[in-house]
């Protein structure tokens, strides 16, 4: 389409958008010229009670249009792309035809524009994740596909496949983590470089009359789960009594250590609530790897 015809097209649009604009109160009474021209103005735009006024405007509007240079270049398009004879429609329905053509290319424009942002952010995510990737192997201990020093933008980018994801600044709380048939929270930790170090799964709380029955087999399926990822019973196991729990600390149940990790599946409380808890953290000179870091 050349810029001329888009130029006419938009004007047609202009003046179509406009032709109810005008209101009458007027008695409406149709010479049986005027009842005709009222059947073709339903016809093309769907109102069956326009005033006089309204009506003559639409009328002298398409006169203007169909008289128009532009017009039998128009009417060819319709004919070509559409393959009706335009003798047997009503100008208007070509008109209108023509600007919703427009209509749909500008969407269609939109569209693809708005797809190839999104294509060209792929291949840059994809390209970067790569590159951090490359930086930091695959652990049997890291959860799921997100290794031990990426990136908080690395892990964002990983972290598509979780819901009500919350930036903490220093942290990414994930409200929802399905392990097996248990829903945890998770808490993932960056350092001061904003690179991740640390991870934490826990349950629901529970009183203390629910320790035994609810939380301590939660704790015993974390402890299983992480076994069954690193491939190998625990290198510690400990034995917990009620007193054991205190706030502020993990008491651990099981402890699995390597060489840039250490892993802690056991129980914590806060506010005399009980819970499961799985502290998956790197291994630096200024942590303590045991204290409960989220409460």
């Amino acid at each position: 389409m050349n810029h001329k015809l888009r130029f006419f097209i938009i004007f047609l649009s202009a003046i179509f958008s406009n032709l109810f604009s005008q209101e009458d109160s007027d008695s409406l009474f149709f010479s049986e010229l005027e009842e005709k021209l009222l059947q073709k103005y339903k016809l093309c735009t769907g109102d069956s009670l326009p005033s006089r006024k309204a009506l003559l405007k639409w009328k002298s509007d398409i006169s203007l249009i169909t008289e128009s240079q532009e017009y039998p270049e128009l009417v060819k398009m319709y004919a070509t792309e559409t393959g009706l004879n335009p003798i047997d429609v009503h100008p208007c329905q070509i008109i209108n035809w023509s600007i919703q053509r427009l209509r749909d290319k500008e969407e269609t424009a939109v569209l693809l524009e708005q797809s190839k942002r999104e294509i060209l952010k792929k291949r840059a995510d994809s390209l970067y994740l790569h590159q951090e990737l490359s930086k930091n192997p695959a652990k049997p201990y890291q959860f799921e596909n997100i290794p031990f020093g990426i990136s908080k933008k690395g892990f964002m980018v990983l972290a598509g496949q979780f819901r009500n994801l919350t930036d903490e600044g220093n942290s990414i709380i994930v409200d929802s983590i399905l392990l097996g048939s248990v829903v945890l929270k998770g808490a993932f930790h960056f350092d001061k470089n904003g690179l991740l170090t640390q991870y934490e799964l826990e349950s629901e709380t529970a009183p203390l009359d629910s320790l035994d029955s609810w939380i301590r087999p939660q704790a015993d399926s974390m402890a299983v789960y992480m076994q069954r990822k690193i491939g190998r019973p625990a290198d510690h196991s400990y034995r917990v009594g009620r007193f054991d729990i205190t706030q502020g600390r993990l008491a651990i149940l099981k402890l699995w250590a390597f060489s840039e990790a250490s892993v802690y599946a056991g129980l914590a409380t806060s506010n005399y609530r009980y819970y499961a808890k799985l502290i998956v953290q790197a291994k630096s000179k200024s942590n303590e790897m045991q204290k409960d870091t989220v409460h």
